[in-house]
């Protein structure tokens, strides 16, 4: 289980976010704590999972080059689903990177455009 530093980068519409935090890789597993919420990437061919979950919520968004593909964010207080569509406009699976460029929507309304890049490296 080796110890990994990860950098990610978020640019939406209105700002930058440039964080750096310390996880774990598991095969094709990334796994790393953002403030009180853990994150997990799940690598496969052609797609990324990101699950997001916290004691207030959790979400789970797969990325598909060039696909429509639907994540549940799950607001556990009040026991709502709320359903949203995730456009994968560009995936790139690297060696120790990806990047995705996305839009989400909820029902036919674009909600955000976003796009994030994640590099690690083992310590």
């Amino acid at each position: 289980m080796p110890k990994i530093k990860v950098n990610l980068s978020l640019k939406n519409k209105n700002e930058v976010i440039n964080k750096e935090f310390k996880g774990i890789i598991i095969d094709n597993k990334i796994i790393y704590k953002d403030e009180n919420v853990s994150v997990t990437f799940l690598c496969e061919k052609n797609k990324l999972i990101m699950n997001r979950n916290s004691p207030e919520y959790n979400a789970k968004f797969i990325f598909s080059n060039n696909n429509i593909t639907k994540c549940v964010y799950n607001v556990k207080s009040e026991g709502i689903l709320i359903y949203f569509y995730i456009k994968t406009k560009k995936l790139i699976i690297d060696n120790k990177r990806f990047f995705v460029d996305y839009e989400l929507y909820q029902q036919d309304e674009l909600i955000e455009a976003v796009n994030f890049e994640i590099k690690y490296e083992v310590i």
